[in-house]
């Protein structure tokens, strides 16, 4: 058998040495009509490694199927899939298309050497035997080889799934999910396996409640859109208690009819990033607000620098001018003679100056005192009405100088308080001064004193009862000036603050009076405020403890 073979090759290798030019001509013709047909236009250089490699490889193969240098091109086209050119699936067509042309040339031949038509028969059959052989040969090293590679695969994929500490997954609409890397143990305390195979709703049920619709609603708006997407959702762990942030990066495949394949997903652990970026914005906002006082502070700071070098202006002028008063005064008493009243007059004037000058000094004092805590107070039982009645005579003359009527009211049944007379006198004073400049010519400042129950907004003016008996004494000053604005009420008691009147001629002042009134009646435990609205006058309030209250 193996001697008739051998025979009929040799008929075969004399055949295609008389018509070999022919046949390759014929075979490439066919192949490169097969590659037009299958939409592939390949290069000349293709077709020219093709007739000085490959169609003497499949020749060679024919007459000597065991030789190893064409089993190893073989072998090396399958794992390459292209060696000098020639793909996989031109191996197999090219043998088929050889085989096609042989036997249509021996059937339409009627060759000299071929004796009888069994001869014919039997070569066609031996060169079909042996092309199904070699073909075979080809497609078990075509399985082993990709048996192997996907082996391969496999194994680098369970390396990576072990390595990489996002949770990777593929989930396909026919086989649920056919592939979930290990990191989910970490991640979520669940094993791969929960979802080998399993629908969508196993997944779901490990996503947050709150965020379910809004990821069911990015799954189906990929499968329409067709692209990639990216979401952040939360993820609860097989506890159901504890909840991490995630970010699911995933892309779908599709087939030629638009049909879904598989959705290939990786997800990525957040949480960390989510509170360091809660942290930041926390933190950006302290920086922010921490920003916005040291603005504030530094205007503030600006502000007051402002104030203390128009400060130094002021007090020079103020000093000077009860100064300069004084000395003229006393000038007239010693170089004129004057009458009687006329001398009166000049010694109340330097009186009045001079409680002026003392007054700006105590202010300057004081204030340098509270700021270095030094300030000092003596409590005693003050007799609150007679302090009061004092003051309205010492300013009497002043406000009727400037045509100012000076209205108060009989004080005899305000009760003693506790405290220290000198520092509630200063309180009397500054604010006296201050009506008596702002209130032009021909209005009037009323004075008032009375006790009430509390020192709260809602029980200033609330009157005494059986229930609630005295325990403080408010005392208002009202006048007719120009009045404040409200939206200066809450500065007006601070340190430099000053309020520029058209009414008043000269707007001089230290703007420390109020700072120090606020200083002392605190710390006698009690309120001072104003009421006022600008055209329409101020009252300053300001409470103090009754005595035994």
């Amino acid at each position: 058998m193996e001697s008739l073979k051998k025979d009929v090759l040799t008929n075969l290798a004399d055949f295609l040495r008389q018509h070999e030019q022919e046949i390759l001509a014929c075979w490439l013709d066919k192949m490169r009509q097969a590659d037009v047909e299958a939409g592939s236009a390949e290069p000349q250089t293709y077709w020219k490694e093709l007739s000085e490699f490959y169609y003497p490889g499949i020749i060679k193969s024919i007459f000597d199927p065991q030789d190893k240098r064409v089993l190893q091109g073989i072998k090396q086209a399958v794992k390459n899939e292209q060696v000098a050119g020639v793909s996989y699936q031109h191996i197999i067509k090219g043998y088929f298309v050889f085989r096609d042309i042989i036997i249509d040339k021996l059937i339409s031949r009627k060759e000299s050497f071929f004796k009888k038509q069994a001869q014919v028969d039997r070569l066609i059959s031996v060169i079909c035997q042996t092309i199904d052989q070699q073909v075979a040969r080809i497609g078990e090293f075509y399985i082993q080889v990709f048996l192997a590679e996907i082996t391969d695969f496999q194994l680098k994929q369970q390396s990576l799934s072990y390595r990489i500490p996002e949770i990777i997954y593929s989930y396909s609409p026919e086989h649920g999910f056919t592939f979930v890397s290990h990191a989910i143990e970490k991640l979520l305390g669940a094993k791969p396996t929960e979802f080998y195979h399993q629908d969508f709703q196993v997944w779901l049920e490990y996503i947050h409640p709150q965020d379910r619709e809004k990821v069911l609603s990015n799954f189906k708006q990929q499968r329409e859109n067709k692209k990639e997407a990216e979401y952040e959702y939360r993820m609860l762990r097989r506890d159901k208690k504890s909840v991490i942030n995630v970010v699911n990066r995933s892309a779908a495949i599709y087939d030629n009819n638009g049909d879904l394949i598989t959705i290939d997903g990786i997800i990525i652990y957040i949480t960390q990033m989510k509170k360091m970026e809660h942290q930041l914005r926390m933190r950006n906002k302290q920086l922010e607000l921490m920003g916005s006082e040291l603005r504030k502070a530094n205007q503030r700071l600006m502000e007051i620098d402002q104030r203390k070098s128009e400060l130094v202006n002021i007090v020079a002028h103020d000093l000077r001018n009860p100064l300069n008063s004084i000395r003229m005064f006393i000038e007239l008493l010693l170089k004129y003679e004057n009458s009687p009243l006329e001398n009166e007059e000049f010694l109340h004037k330097i009186e009045q100056e001079s409680l002026r000058l003392i007054n700006l000094i105590d202010n300057f004092l004081d204030i340098e005192k509270i700021e270095t805590g030094r300030m000092r107070y003596k409590h005693q039982s003050v007799e609150l009405s007679g302090l009061i009645e004092h003051f309205v005579s010492i300013y009497h003359w002043e406000a009727e100088k400037k045509g100012i009527v000076l209205n108060s009211e009989d004080f005899a049944d305000i009760p003693k308080v506790i405290g220290d007379k000198h520092r509630i006198s200063q309180v009397l004073s500054n604010l006296l001064v201050n009506a008596i400049r702002y209130t032009p010519s021909g209005g009037s400042i009323s004075i008032q004193a009375k006790t009430v129950a509390g020192t709260r907004m809602s029980e200033r003016l609330q009157p005494p009862s059986p229930e609630k008996p005295h325990k403080h004494v408010k005392i208002s000053i009202k006048d007719t000036g120009p009045g404040i604005n409200p939206e200066f009420h809450k500065h007006i008691f601070d340190k430099f603050y000053q309020l520029y009147s058209p009414a008043v001629k000269s707007n001089t002042g230290t703007g420390l009076g109020l700072a120090i009134v606020k200083e002392i009646v605190e710390h006698h435990r009690g309120r001072v405020w104003v009421e006022s609205e600008e055209g329409k006058g101020a009252t300053f309030f300001f409470t103090l403890p009754i005595k035994n209250a």
